[in-house]
């Protein structure tokens, strides 16, 4: 619960082009943070987050009050990547830009 406040509360202000990295050992709340960052963005206490280990990337929108697309989250998992591999393959420069990005590893 307290990881998943402070997700919450740094949440407040994001924009797109915003990053935040989570580095943490198996269990140490990156998941949990992450849900209360998408839940508060979406404005959807109940909403799904899930890790995305297997999917590599979990996109989640944030509407504007007309429920058209105000700003994409991508809450991603890069752990699983090997080393060189195509990261403008999976879009991600321009997600980087383009979305608001929670980039585990």
């Amino acid at each position: 619960e307290a990881m998943e406040a402070l997700g919450a509360i740094l949440a407040v202000g994001v924009t797109a082009g915003d990053v935040v990295c989570l580095q943490g050992d198996l269990g140490a709340g990156k998941t949990a943070f992450s849900r209360g960052f998408v839940r508060h963005l979406v404005g959807d206490p109940r909403l799904r987050v899930t890790s995305p280990s297997y999917l590599l990337d979990q996109t989640y929108f944030v509407e504007d009050e007309n429920q058209e697309i105000e700003v994409e989250v991508h809450h991603m998992d890069l752990y699983r990547l090997s080393p060189g591999a195509n990261l403008e393959a999976l879009g991600l420069p321009g997600l980087l830009s383009e979305a608001v990005c929670l980039l585990e590893w």
